[in-house]
């Protein structure tokens, strides 16, 4: 493959390992909430995931009604 303006060649695969959470960013502060969420998601069935994922987007939509009504 030739390479591109940068002088690297393209990548044509798609990764298969996912950037994950570090627990040693000492920066970050979790709530224990959001740490047990982060723990169990890797073992979770892809509809629960679906399902928390869902739930996070109607919040969305929902913080997003409270602010046009104010």
């Amino acid at each position: 493959m030739p390479p591109n303006e940068l002088g690297q060649t393209d990548i044509v695969e798609v990764p298969t390992v996912v950037p994950t959470f570090s627990r040693g960013l000492s920066h970050v502060h979790l709530t224990p909430e959001l740490a047990e969420i982060i723990d169990a998601w890797p073992s979770l069935p892809s509809v629960a995931k679906a399902g928390v994922l869902a739930m996070i987007e109607a919040a969305k939509g929902a913080q997003m009604d409270e602010v046009e009504y104010r």
